[in-house]
């Protein structure tokens, strides 16, 4: 906010409207009844607005990568920094980095794969 006021009040707006979405789709896909007749209409139907939400939410992906990231580049702590702080937070602090792990870069593993070793020592 501090550095775009209006670019956060657009990214906070989108994230509104990509949860709300996301809960009507949960509801569409709880409503569907296996033995209806009108099953296979209602698949086709969830499929497409599945489709049109990804493609909302992929869109806004960029336009974050594109302007707030690039915008709190020298702001964000690196990974390392995180995998650090996170090993003082015992099970959930580890449970982070596993999560973390997955979307990592080589050189970016090896800084939380040494701070879970780490950690499980302690």
């Amino acid at each position: 906010r501090q550095i775009d006021a209006a670019l956060a009040d657009r990214l906070i707006e989108d994230h509104g409207r990509l949860e709300r979405e996301l809960e009507r789709l949960q509801h569409s896909a709880q409503q569907i009844d296996p033995s209806s007749s009108a099953c296979n209409a209602d698949l086709l139907q969830l499929h497409l607005d599945w489709n049109r939400y990804l493609s909302a939410y992929l869109l806004h992906l960029d336009e974050e990568e594109r302007t707030l990231f690039a915008a709190l580049r020298d702001r964000i702590p690196p990974v390392a920094a995180i995998a650090e702080s996170a090993k003082d937070q015992g099970a959930a602090g580890e449970e982070f980095l596993l999560r973390l792990w997955s979307v990592t870069t080589c050189e970016e593993r090896a800084a939380i794969e040494g701070n879970i070793a780490r950690a499980a020592a302690a």
